[in-house]
């Protein structure tokens, strides 16, 4: 189980570092591309997060890919986050730094999850109800989930709306299987 208070407190540090730099927005973009190349590779993964690789190895494969790419400052945080054995919380940091870059800037986060993708212009008109309805800006993180079979389900900041297919046939599950039924007979 991971301690995700060691994510909180490198996500804050990074933000204050970024902060101070004025480079949140460009920090935030470049371990977004970070975190997606990962994503898109389990062996860059694994090479990461083994404690059987040795953390020179791993900061020469950070190198090898980002030096040129990310700011020296971003590299050389992934390489501490590397030196103190904690690459396996990095996509915690990374959500806790882009949390208070929302926070600072009086932005809520919403997870919005659907059973197919969105498009661009459907997450566009969505999350535009959902600021209109939270009465605040909203910045989305759509998440793909075929168990909930159609309609979508969004937590913003601790508040659940859940219009999925999957809660609705659960609704009536639970309904069936609490009600009486005396003209039946056994």
């Amino acid at each position: 189980m991971l301690d995700k208070d060691v994510a909180v407190r490198y996500g804050n540090v990074f933000f204050d570092i970024a902060s101070r730099s004025g480079k949140e927005d460009a920090w935030r973009a470049q371990l977004e591309g970070i975190s997606e190349t990962i994503k898109a590779s389990k062996f860059l993964e694994t090479l990461l997060s083994s404690p059987s690789i040795s953390r020179t190895v791993k900061k020469e494969s950070l190198d090898k890919l980002f030096t040129g790419r990310v700011d020296e400052i971003v590299l050389n945080f992934l390489k501490v986050i590397v030196d103190k054995g904690r690459f396996l919380y990095f996509k915690f940091i990374y959500e806790k730094f882009c949390d208070r870059i929302r926070h600072s800037r009086e932005i809520m986060g919403a997870t919005i999850t659907t059973a197919v993708p969105l498009d661009k212009k459907e997450k566009e008109n969505l999350l535009k109800a959902l600021s209109i309805y939270f009465s605040s800006e909203l910045e989305g993180d759509f998440v793909v989930d075929p168990f909930v079979m159609g309609g979508v389900k969004i937590l913003v900041d601790g508040t659940l709306i859940d219009g999925t297919l999957s809660k609705r046939l659960a609704e009536i599950r639970e309904r069936m299987m609490s009600a009486s039924f005396p003209n039946l007979r056994s």
